[in-house]
């Protein structure tokens, strides 16, 4: 009976020993990581002095410009935007005690994280919000004293989340002409800041406004073959603006080849314009990735990079950025992707319209 008991400890040890200690490791790591949670949101958790100058410099603090790095990640961008948002609502409430220079230190940090939260998704772009923050955004360029590069920063931003974010085509081109319409009347906006600002709108206006014009584009494939648009007359076309290190642009790979794979034997197309990345590198990742269309490939003395100059000419400012032609090479959509929720951009609603006519 001892020997028994002795053998049935000893079995029971075995077990027991390397489960208490799976459970203490455990116990360590779940409250190691609610520490660490709790020691985060502290840091953005907006302080008990609510004073304008405490409010800016809790603003400084999670933009960085007082500590080596920034606190925004990407699981924790809403948060720090609602605290950004709510210190500069307290600022305001007592903006006498700050220079003019800190107020609109304060105002385009708010209006940089706010730009930020609605083009990275994690703040909803309801129309309420958007429209406030086009408010915002005009309010802040039209105070200016002079047109620099926190003015190039937001307007360049507002036109971005407009054209080529949410595809709101009307909304980008009011705020653009009305933009352009600054640069071109102030006198005290005629710094470089502003002139590249304008360069920079003034193509994504003439992308905007190809809609029902006939798209002409000729390059080179990474083949160096001849490529021209034409060629593709008779087949609904998209243009697909992307990267070789942009996340959306591979996330959307799978869906594309789907649907290029169902579409193309009823006369649809893709035409691949890669940009930042050498000939090589687009063929390299075009063949493990098994694309069937055409990549293009021009300005190869340019850096060694790809369609910088097709980029410009389009106005192409964030990627993924797509162009939709139809049969006869009329543009007629713009930002069109797979696996949208709006109708009006999702790609597959598009074809299954164009492709019946």
């Amino acid at each position: 009976m001892t020997f028994n008991l002795g053998r049935r400890w000893r079995q029971i040890r075995v077990y027991a020993v390397p489960l208490i200690l799976v459970l203490i490791v455990a116990a360590l790591l779940v409250a190691d990581g609610l520490r660490s949670r709790a020691i985060q949101r502290s840091k953005y958790e907006v302080p008990a002095d609510h004073s304008a100058p405490r409010m800016l410099e809790f603003m400084r603090e999670m933009d960085g410009s007082v500590q080596t790095e920034g606190l925004v990640e990407s699981s924790n961008a809403l948060s720090v935007f609602k605290a950004i948002r709510q210190a500069y609502e307290y600022l305001e409430n007592d903006s006498q005690s700050l220079t003019e220079a800190e107020r609109r230190e304060a105002e385009f940090c708010h209006l940089k994280f706010w730009g930020g939260s609605l083009i990275n998704g994690s703040l909803p772009a309801t129309e309420d919000e958007l429209r406030s923050y086009l408010a915002a955004n005009r309010s802040f360029i039209a105070s200016a004293p002079n047109f620099g590069v926190r003015e190039s920063r937001v307007s360049s931003e507002a036109v971005l989340l407009l054209a080529e974010i949410l595809g709101k085509l009307a909304e980008a081109k009011s705020f653009g002409h009305w933009l352009l319409g600054q640069l071109a009347q102030r006198s005290e906006f005629s710094t470089d800041s502003a002139r590249i600002t304008a360069r920079k709108v003034e193509s994504v206006m003439n992308r905007l406004e190809m809609i029902d014009t006939i798209l002409q584009l000729q390059s080179f494939t990474v083949d160096d073959k001849q490529f021209d648009i034409q060629s593709l007359r008779g087949k609904v076309v998209l243009l697909e603006f992307w990267g070789v290190h942009c996340a959306p642009c591979i996330a959307d790979i799978p869906a594309l080849k789907r649907i290029h794979s169902t579409y193309k034997d009823r006369g649809f197309e893709i035409v691949g314009i890669a940009v930042h990345a050498a000939s090589a590198r687009i063929k390299n990742f075009a063949s493990q990735h098994q694309l069937p269309w055409v990549q293009l490939c021009d300005d190869k003395t340019a850096g060694e990079e790809c369609n910088q100059r097709i980029a410009d000419r389009f106005g192409i400012e964030a990627i993924p950025t797509t162009i939709l032609m139809d049969q006869s090479g009329k543009v007629v959509a713009l930002g069109v992707r797979p696996l949208v929720g709006d109708p009006k951009r999702d790609l597959e609603s598009w074809l299954q319209d164009l492709l019946t006519k």
